[in-house]
């Protein structure tokens, strides 16, 4: 029960991308824009598209997920690279 959380966060700790959707049981994915833009917070299918303050773009480098979910958390990191064409 409960919604699920997905926390972004730069090396220093701060959060810069919070994304909030359903748990469900199976598998299951969740988009969460770095490119910036839209809302800080966002899910649900995009209904929480334009809420929010602005967000600038998330770079190459370094951070830190966190998934919440029905009283557990599990971080791991995770790593930028650039597109190549």
């Amino acid at each position: 029960g409960g919604p699920a959380r997905i926390t972004v966060k730069d090396p220093a700790g701060k959060v810069l991308r919070e994304v909030e959707g359903p748990a469900k049981a199976g598998f299951n994915h969740a988009l969460v824009n770095l490119a910036g833009g839209g809302g800080g917070r966002g899910g649900g299918g995009g209904r929480g598209r334009g809420a929010g303050p602005a967000v600038p773009p998330l770079g190459v480098g370094d951070y830190t997920v966190t998934v919440d979910v029905a009283g557990q958390t599990l971080t791991k990191p995770a790593r930028v690279r650039a597109r190549i064409q």
